[in-house]
């Protein structure tokens, strides 16, 4: 009988990313709002507040331009707050969703400039913020190996 609970709580434990717990319910609430769920396959949410520096956010989805192709649309999310936020060049290669409700406000996560919540099988598996001095350093082919995996 030991080993059936002790085989159930490792089997708990190892479906578990008590890391990001709190921000996956979150987001997946935040989510909703959009009809939408943490998928289960490989997916980035590119968030941008409110409050970003608007050059910054300009260079770094020049550089997801770049890197993205049309067949990437199914896997990146744009989540943005700044209505004069030019997306016109990347809206054919990812998804782009408009906070009208400012719910990104509502995350218990320290938003940058922009921030990419990687995802995997419902979960957040990182949170990564994305700065002027670090966009180069972060958006890059390993970014799309992590959506390969």
């Amino acid at each position: 009988m030991k080993c059936k609970y002790s085989v159930l709580i490792v089997a708990i434990i190892f479906s578990c990313n008590p890391e990001y717990d709190i921000e996956t319910v979150s987001f997946n609430e935040i989510l909703k709002n959009f009809k939408q769920e943490i998928p289960i396959s490989a997916h980035v949410f590119i968030l941008i507040p409110t409050y970003s520096c608007y050059g910054c956010v300009q260079k770094a989805l020049t550089k997801f331009d770049e890197l993205l192709t049309i067949k990437d649309k199914n896997r990146f999310t744009v989540i943005y707050q700044q209505s004069d936020i030019n997306l016109n060049s990347i809206k054919e290669k990812i998804t782009v969703l408009f906070d009208e409700q400012n719910s990104l406000n509502n995350l218990p996560v320290r938003l940058g400039n922009m921030t990419l919540i990687l995802t995997k099988n419902n979960n957040i598996i990182d949170i990564i913020t994305v700065q002027i001095d670090t966009y180069e350093d972060i958006i890059n082919s390993d970014l799309l190996n992590f959506l390969d995996k």
